[in-house]
């Protein structure tokens, strides 16, 4: 006799915040105190420890973290770096089902002098079970090289972007793409 069997399902992908600890275990970069030794003396200094801690109160917490490998040991600690950001709130919602979208940033930084300092928002869609997520809509790009800038500046930018997202968040329900797109939601510094 025939019988039908279900297949198992994987539950839909839950996110979870990250700790300090697995911060660091994912990308120790991120916990740089200064610049890799022999930067130019323009060079400016932004702590990624302290933009996580300033969009963490900001309601953004880290879901994911990575660093990019290198093969000369002086940049160990100091390589480009990446953490994407979800908003505390959506997170208490529970799982992120596919097809659900969500608000959320990026932040790429290094302190070897490789890379500005870099922040995208925007909404992201969960297209697989696996984690794979694609832009549906970018709201907010900010770019500052560190040179010859405050840190407040750096800081400046960051909440730009948590300030915005209301906005942002309005303009999509409303299907309102144009106004998304013309948007003045941060200006590069």
């Amino acid at each position: 006799m025939n019988t039908i069997e279900s297949v198992p399902v994987a539950p839909a992908r839950v996110f979870k915040a990250l700790s300090s600890d697995d911060l660091r275990r994912c990308a120790p970069s991120i916990f740089a105190e200064h610049a890799r030794p022999g930067v130019s003396s323009r060079y400016t200094f932004v702590s990624t420890q302290q933009v996580v801690a300033l969009l963490g109160a900001e309601g953004w917490k880290p879901v994911k973290a990575s660093e990019q490998r290198v093969r000369l040991e002086d940049r160990i600690g100091f390589q480009m770096h990446e953490i994407r950001f979800a908003r505390r709130v959506d997170l208490e919602a529970g799982a992120f089902q596919v097809g659900n979208t969500r608000p959320e940033m990026i932040l790429q930084n290094a302190h070897d002098g490789s890379r500005a300092y870099r922040i995208d928002a925007g909404l992201y869609r969960l297209v697989c079970r696996n984690g794979l997520i694609v832009a549906d809509a970018d709201f907010v790009h900010v770019s500052i090289r560190h040179m010859d800038l405050s840190a407040d500046a750096f800081a400046k930018a960051a909440q730009s972007c948590t300030v915005n997202t209301p906005h942002m968040l309005k303009a999509a329900a409303a299907g309102d793409c144009e106004a998304q797109r013309n948007a003045p939601y941060a200006a590069n510094p």
